[in-house]
């Protein structure tokens, strides 16, 4: 029969690969508090990796190479003007690169929602927290009457004299 399939090299894998926890917006990060503020500080932490990871990228591709090459750019022709690959970078580099710096774009707009919509769920939670506090007056009054009350009567003092 035919010899058995060499192993897997380190490191390498014919699977696609797959994004980090942190960064991937469908799934939580494991460390994810149940509360608004943790949920809201692990997407700010996933950002903010992105983010990092997004600099160093743009910052490599818009680098000039060790011996002065020029830059990869961000999104120059990776072919020279007769149609031949350039041959002063590294293609599978540059299209790697360039390719991880699109999924990181789409992953930190993906996180700039969930931000949105973790604050919006974190301030919609303070005011009911606070609207709950103040409606346990200690006389029963309406939540807010002590205040339209004093403005009544300041505004009828001021308006008595």
């Amino acid at each position: 029969g035919p010899p058995p399939p060499p192993p897997p090299m380190a490191g390498l894998s014919s699977a696609p690969p797959v994004l980090d926890e942190a960064a991937s917006p469908a799934a939580p990060a494991p460390d994810e508090a149940p509360n608004p503020k943790g949920r809201l500080r692990s997407l700010d932490r996933a950002r903010s990796a992105v983010e990092a990871e997004l600099e160093a990228i743009i910052d490599e591709l818009t680098s000039p190479g060790v011996n002065g090459e020029p830059p990869i750019g961000l999104d120059s022709p990776l072919i020279d003007r007769e149609g031949f690959p350039r041959a002063d970078i590294d293609l599978y580099n540059a299209k790697l690169k360039r390719q991880r710096l699109r999924v990181l774009k789409n992953d930190h707009k993906d996180l700039m929602r969930q931000i949105e919509a973790a604050l919006h769920e974190l301030h919609a939670a303070t005011r009911a927290a606070t609207l709950a506090s103040s409606s346990t007056s200690s006389d029963g009054a309406a939540p807010g009457a002590h205040e339209q009350g004093s403005a009544v009567s300041d505004s009828a003092r001021s308006s008595a004299t």
